[in-house]
């Protein structure tokens, strides 16, 4: 149960709230040690602590959690409570009236103003301090979030992200020999940060909208590379082409394995199957990534969040909130060159904090001399794709459908399963009656066929007909799992030879092959595409980083 505790509970001069999780309410010295030591004396007596309840496993079911915010609500009425820092997920989900997860560390380091009981609260996120016990690279989270903490306490904390961006030099360029001038003078810059904006994720299907380069932290320029922005838009690629090939310089993108093919492809290749171009405009970038740089400083076993806009958040904020991007090209030049080019400022800002912190770690050689010449090499990999054998995808697609049907057959011939069906129309038969205010159905009027891919359907015949032992409930749903683990569980312990073996048996099947076919087939068969060589083709993305053993990984066909 929620409760006050005892730290400065009596001052008159408090005016910041922390709701902790009660695992940590009872290490007084650890409170101590990570959240008020590090502050100034005159500030810390302005702090009590509330410790609420917090699941080990789940999410915090709404009424518990009302239940407990008992206890904080009558807190913030006893003082002139302003400032609300939460250590925990759930309750930061609650203040914010958020429909999914928020991205809590992200969040630490800045304010939100909140309404609450028709009164308005600076909320801030902070770590649970227990975490440090096996995460001790997040003791700079924490310093983050106390700074942050120590400016509202002495009130001098200013949010000036707004000001920032309009402060920003931002130049949309339309006119060729204004690009043509611009690109001439940023030949002479040892290092430029660039980013694109295109109509969709895939380099060979969707097009070019925009590039933007970012001369230091203050200049950015943005150029159009589409038709709906300018009628010279091919000349404006043919210089941006021109100038790839001229720079000397480093160009820092970040997840260049993105920007670049699409460059390549848009400006250099002829098609897919213009290996030569490929491998020529690819060796025109010296390229540079800040989404690798992050992963060497940052990589653990908590898989830290790599993201742009992750990683420049307390900078920049959330400076797309206004832009949907799967509608890009909806938009004018004016509004998404202007998002485009803040998207290298911070780039820059990422290049200059994850540089510096690979030269203090020893990592600048191994990002120079490895990673860089390795993310060029990928990026052929990527570009060049696999050749598959689309005639044999599709008689193997056959092949399963005519497997299903088998067992699907097979699986209707058991009593278990025809009583689940009846069942099953009934429940549909009640729901179709109660939309209707005139005629009723009837039992034989309703065409329903049991669904063995249905997890509510397979949970009645397990649990309900056959009356097997439920296993491991879902934390989402509080119903039966009925998932691979539940299935091979049951199998386990039924006899073999008996129905209901055999049965759990063909769930299991089918649910095997309904795996293989959706990924392995049908997956790259909708994502292959035919090449003017008569080639079936996919390409997939090789990631550097994306396991936390810096193991190579794959993802994405189409991508």
């Amino acid at each position: 149960m929620a409760k006050l505790l005892n730290i400065n509970k009596d001052n008159k001069d408090v005016d910041t709230l922390y709701i902790i999780p009660e695992n940590i309410s009872d290490n007084v010295q650890g409170l101590l040690n990570n959240y008020l030591l590090p502050l100034p004396k005159d500030v810390r007596t302005k702090i009590v602590f509330v410790s609420v309840f917090v699941p080990k496993k789940g999410v915090l079911k709404k009424n518990i959690l009302l239940e407990e915010l008992e206890e904080v609500n009558k807190v913030l009425s006893i003082y002139d409570i302003k400032n609300i820092v939460v250590c925990n997920v759930n309750y930061y989900k609650f203040f914010l009236k958020a429909n999914k997860k928020p991205e809590f560390e992200r969040d630490i380091g800045s304010v939100k103003v909140i309404e609450y009981n028709g009164v308005k609260y600076n909320l801030t996120p902070q770590i649970n301090h227990i975490v440090l016990n096996f995460q001790p690279n997040k003791k700079k989270l924490l310093d983050v979030g106390n700074n942050l903490i120590q400016e509202l306490l002495q009130g001098t904390y200013v949010d000036n992200t707004k000001e920032y961006l309009e402060s920003l030099d931002i130049r949309l360029l339309k006119d060729v020999k204004t690009v043509k001038a611009y690109l001439n003078k940023a030949l002479n810059q040892p290092l430029l940060t660039c980013d694109i904006e295109a109509t969709g994720l895939k380099w060979f299907v969707d097009d070019l909208l925009t590039i933007s380069f970012s001369v230091n932290d203050k200049v950015g320029f943005s150029i159009p590379l589409h038709k709906v922005y300018t009628d010279d838009w091919e000349e404006l690629r043919q210089v941006v082409k021109q100038f790839v090939i001229d720079y000397k310089g480093e160009l820092i993108f970040h997840n260049a394995s993105y920007d670049v093919p699409f460059l390549v492809y848009h400006l250099f290749m002829n098609d897919v199957t213009d290996t030569k171009n490929m491998i020529y405009g690819v060796n025109q970038f010296n390229v540079g990534d800040t989404m690798i740089m992050a992963w060497l400083c940052l990589n653990n076993v908590d898989k830290p969040k790599l993201g742009l806009k992750h990683l420049a958040y307390h900078k920049f904020g959330n400076w797309d909130d206004d832009i949907n991007q799967s509608k890009l090209i909806t938009y004018p030049f004016e509004k998404v060159g202007t998002y485009n080019t803040i998207d290298t400022f911070a780039t820059l800002e990422i290049y200059n904090k994850y540089y510096k912190q690979l030269v203090e770690e020893g990592l600048e050689d191994l990002y120079n001399n490895f990673y860089r010449p390795f993310l060029k090499g990928l990026m052929k990999m990527k570009m060049n794709g696999i050749t598959l054998n689309k005639q044999g995808f599709e008689e193997l697609k056959d092949k399963f459908e005519t497997m299903y049907d088998e067992l699907y057959n097979e699986l209707m011939s058991f009593e278990q399963v025809q009583e689940t069906e009846t069942i099953l129309k009934y429940i549909e038969l009640s729901k179709r009656n109660a939309r209707l205010k005139t005629k009723q159905l009837t039992i034989d009027e309703i065409n329903f066929k049991f669904n063995p891919k249905s997890s509510n359907q397979v949970r009645i015949l397990l649990f309900q007909v056959m009356g097997l032992p439920e296993q491991e409930k879902s934390k989402d749903t509080g119903q039966p799992k009925t998932d691979k683990d539940t299935i091979n569980k049951l199998l386990a312990m039924l006899k073999e030879g008996s129905d209901e073996f055999r049965i759990v048996q063909i769930l299991q099947e089918i649910g095997e092959m309904k795996t293989v076919k959706s990924t392995f087939v049908d997956g790259l068969l909708e994502q292959g595409i035919e090449d003017s060589e008569g080639n079936f083709k996919i390409f997939g993305n090789f990631n550097i980083n994306g396991t936390v053993s810096g193991r190579l990984s794959s993802s994405n066909p189409l991508y």
